[in-house]
């Protein structure tokens, strides 16, 4: 019996580690501007697309389209999967505020 709680706990400790250090694209993308030492504005002006865009994008009111998020991994290599929203397909901001948005965003 305690080689099954055991066996169990130690399984149970490692999916959690593995979700904590999965992180969002918004996050990633945050974390890359910083170590390349640009700012919002360059690197909207790299991606051919408006400063208020890029600005949701940081702060995770808008997800980037398919195109976009594919020039953003071809510029930072951060996936585009990590742009994908997780659980119930609602934005982070949304989810804490209780708005429901359909899994695949008008953005």
């Amino acid at each position: 019996m305690w080689i099954i709680f055991l066996s169990f706990r130690l399984t149970s400790l490692s999916v959690k580690e593995h979700d904590f250090a999965m992180k969002t694209g918004r996050e990633q993308l945050i974390s890359w501007l910083d170590r390349q030492g640009l700012n919002q504005t360059e690197f909207a002006a790299m991606l051919r697309i408006s400063k208020p865009v890029m600005c949701h994008y940081v702060r995770g009111r808008r997800r980037p389209t398919l195109p976009i998020a594919v020039r953003i991994y071809d510029i930072t290599g951060i996936p585009v999967a990590s742009w994908v929203p997780n659980g119930r397909g609602t934005s982070d901001r949304r989810r804490k505020q209780g708005i429901a948005t359909p899994a695949i965003s008008g953005v």
